[in-house]
C-alpha cells in the first residue's frame, strides 16, 4: 500500500489526474479489503474489553485529527507532498506490523490475548503456537489414529 501511495504521489506531481484517480481507486479497494478491516479484527482478537475500548477511542480520534488536518496538508504540502507523507506513513506501518505484531492465526481469543499479556506463563524462547502445531498432531482432523502399530 505504501508503494501504491508512492505511485499516487508521483502521479500527483506529474499532474496525471486520470491515472491518479484510477490508482487511488485501486488503493482504496485494497485498503478496505486488507488493512481497513485488519485493525479492527486484530484488536478484537488480542485486546481485553477495556483495551479494545481504549483502542477504538484512539482509532476514531486519529480519524478525526486526520480529517481536520488533511485539507491544510494539501494547502501547505500540495498534492505530491501530502500523498508522499501518507506513503511514508504506510511504509512505516508495514515495518511496524512486520516487527511488532504477532501472528494469531489458529489461536483462541484467550491464547491470542496471552501473547501480549505481562502475566503470561509463555516463555519468549518458545513461540506460542496453536495446539496442532505444538503437539505435532492435527487435532482438528476427524480421522486421526491414536493407536500406534
Amino acid at each position: 500500500m505504501g508503494i501504491t501511495m508512492s505511485v499516487i504521489a508521483g502521479l500527483a506531481y506529474a499532474e496525471l489526474n486520470t491515472a491518479l484517480v484510477v490508482v487511488m481507486m485501486v488503493f482504496l479497494a485494497t485498503f478496505q479489503l486488507t488493512l481497513g478491516t485488519y485493525a479492527w479484527v486484530y484488536l478484537g482478537a488480542v485486546a481485553c474489553d477495556e483495551g479494545l475500548s481504549i483502542a477504538t477511542c484512539v482509532l476514531w480520534l486519529c480519524v478525526l485529527i486526520l480529517s481536520l488536518v488533511t485539507n491544510s496538508m494539501f494547502t501547505v504540502l500540495h498534492n505530491a507532498g501530502t500523498f508522499g507523507f501518507f506513503a511514508a506513513c504506510c511504509l512505516f506501518s508495514a515495518v511496524f506490523f512486520h516487527f511488532f505484531l504477532r501472528e494469531t492465526k489458529g489461536l483462541s481469543r484467550e491464547q491470542a490475548q496471552a501473547i501480549y499479556s505481562e502475566k503470561s506463563s509463555h516463555s519468549n524462547d518458545e513461540p506460542l503456537m496453536p495446539p496442532r502445531i505444538k503437539s505435532g498432531k492435527d487435532l482438528y482432523s476427524s480421522n486421526s489414529d491414536d493407536s500406534e502399530d
